[in-house]
């Protein structure tokens, strides 16, 4: 990957709002240590350094108690309570249009973004909405997470687990899963973006899926369950494409059938690293499913270069939901190899946003 030669800008994101009080602790108890046990207290940093030549990318200013890594004397500011209210009140998709500002400000140079909070995906994608037909720009996005689900229906979840579940993680008095305004948020931002027509249902592809509803789900009787599933279905019913993991895993036709399905000349491509989680790396926000493994992954992205070589227009490409406190470090006696695999994937489509 070379940066004389291309008309690619690398765009450092870290933005990192995780409301998670356990996350919370993490990142207080780390700055306290100044973070010292950590191979990289910035996720852009890691994947650069594993690239073959040194690339200077331009930086989306965060809040220093929004970064992974919060200085020490902003720790005043990292609470539970402080990053919910930074959720609810739109904070996420401020910075997202901030991105979407800096993608403009140079295209047509073409933007691969390296961050955390998978909502910043929406910046790049609208900026280039913007400045194509939003009919002629398909999404692609590899996450384990189908991420267009409201917050209320979400809420709903936890409290039926909370109902029915003995063993579960969920805490009756946490005020934080009751009353909670809708948002732009990790989990519901695809939404916003197919409701504002800045990309079109059916040009839009989800690849790597692992939380499709479990057909004991889909007969449940409980409204909250229900509602869950309609919406969830509602979704691919609209024309969204979802590509399931087991359908990656057990029939790669359906992968190569991806040339034939994208219709369009520009496509956008997001990456959330947790599509490999537990099978290919751990240093990523969220770890709740096991995602693609290693030969899997690789499949898919020869699948999606195979798009390009067939003539259609890379327009960026983000790589999401790094999270330094895993990224790189010890697993059953494995080193973890979440920053090399992300440098690899940037690799691998570097020539196709040259």
């Amino acid at each position: 990957m070379s940066p004389s030669k291309d008309k690619l800008t690398v765009i450092d994101a870290p933005l990192d709002p995780d409301e998670r009080e356990p996350r919370v602790l993490e990142k207080i108890q780390h700055a306290q240590n100044n973070y010292r046990d950590l191979p990289y207290t910035n996720p852009c940093q890691g994947v650069l350094s594993n690239l073959s030549r040194p690339i200077k990318p331009l930086h989306l200013e965060v809040e220093p108690w929004l970064l992974p890594a919060p200085p020490l004397e902003y720790l005043f500011m990292v609470s539970v309570a402080n990053y919910v209210s930074f959720i609810d009140s739109g904070g996420c998709r401020e910075y997202a249009d901030q991105l979407a500002q800096l993608v403009h400000s140079i295209l047509p140079h073409k933007p691969l973004t390296i961050g955390v909070d998978h909502t910043l995906t929406g910046g790049p994608v609208q900026a280039i909405s913007e400045e194509v037909d939003p009919s002629e720009l398909t999404l692609i996005v590899l996450d384990c997470h189908l991420d267009a689900i409201p917050t209320s229906i979400r809420l709903g979840l936890i409290h039926y687990d909370l109902e029915t579940n003995p063993n579960t993680i969920f805490d009756p008095h946490d005020p934080y899963i009751y009353n909670r305004a809708e948002s732009y948020n990790p989990e519901s931002f695809l939404l916003y973006l197919l409701e504002e027509g800045i990309v079109y249902p059916e040009n839009t592809f989800i690849v790597g899926v692992a939380d499709y509803p479990p057909r004991t789900a889909m007969q449940m009787e409980d409204e909250r369950v229900k509602r869950y599933v309609d919406h969830y279905l509602g979704i691919i019913e609209k024309g969204v494409h979802l590509l399931r993991k087991e359908d990656i895993a057990k029939h790669k036709d359906k992968l190569l059938s991806l040339k034939n399905d994208v219709s369009t000349r520009y496509v956008y491509i997001s990456i959330d690293l947790d599509v490999g989680a537990n099978a290919t790396l751990y240093g990523v926000r969220h770890s709740d499913r096991t995602g693609l493994t290693l030969r899997d992954l690789r499949a898919v992205v020869d699948s999606l270069i195979a798009l390009f070589k067939d003539g259609r227009e890379l327009m960026g490409l983000d790589l999401m939901e790094i999270d330094i406190y895993r990224a790189g470090l010890t697993y059953h006696g494995r080193q973890d190899r979440t920053y090399q695999i992300a440098a690899e994937i940037a690799s691998r489509f570097a020539d196709f946003l040259s």
